[in-house]
């Protein structure tokens, strides 16, 4: 267990950070402050809350496709992104900015957001409220490729995973089992499970057989 010692250093290090314009180590401030039941130290951690949203509006407008990704994530109040279909109009609004600030963070090359937004366009078949999302998987497919190019394991598992069972792409067991190999590289194991499994497969003539590239 942490002793009051690591305690007081986290709080001291968090605040040094949170004042150094750190976002993330301003709302760990605020929720150690949150913890304590006086209304000044409630008031304080809203205040330091606020101060990283403000950090964050700031870098997400400046570019950076990261703090609009924990921008969308804060908004979605740490769940789920919200249903657009919600009957609550104060959840559809969140959940159209939040969407809003993950197509931001995608388009900047954040593999976070691309995933994220991929993850709920697969779920919902997003619609917005002017038009609705042609061919969700195909959508949630080409973002989920974009995640993998910026080095998204998990992302990479899927877009395998798509490949091997022609979901948003036509299929293909080259590339599954070429980009199984780089999520498995990068730590993921249910790639490497399923690559091995794919590979016998194809051996075995199991699914079509079909000569790859070596690698």
């Amino acid at each position: 267990a942490a002793s009051f010692g690591d305690a007081v250093t986290h709080y001291e290090r968090s605040r040094k950070r949170c004042a150094a314009a750190a976002p993330d180590a301003c709302h760990s401030l605020a929720h150690l402050h949150r913890k304590e039941a006086d209304a000044a130290s409630r008031s304080l951690a809203e205040a330091l809350d606020r101060k990283a949203t403000a950090i964050r509006d700031d870098r997400c407008l400046r570019g950076d496709g990261r703090a609009c990704y924990e921008m969308a994530k804060r908004r979605q109040k740490d769940r789920s992104v919200p249903r657009l279909t919600d009957p609550d109009e104060e959840v559809v609004r969140l959940a159209e900015r939040a969407f809003a600030l993950l197509e931001v963070g995608c388009d900047r090359g954040d593999p976070k957001s691309c995933f994220e937004l991929g993850y709920q366009r697969l779920r919902e078949g997003w619609r917005s409220a002017s038009a609705p999302v042609r061919n969700p998987y195909r959508r949630a497919a080409r973002l989920y490729l974009a995640a993998c190019k910026g080095a998204d394991a998990d992302a990479c598992f899927w877009v395998a995973h798509f490949h091997r069972f022609g979901i948003g792409f036509a299929v293909d067991h080259c590339v599954a089992v070429e980009t199984y190999a780089v999520a498995c590289r990068m730590g993921d194991e249910r790639a490497c499970r399923d690559r091995a499994t794919l590979v016998d497969d194809l051996a075995s003539e199991v699914v079509k057989p079909k000569r790859c590239p070596s690698r």
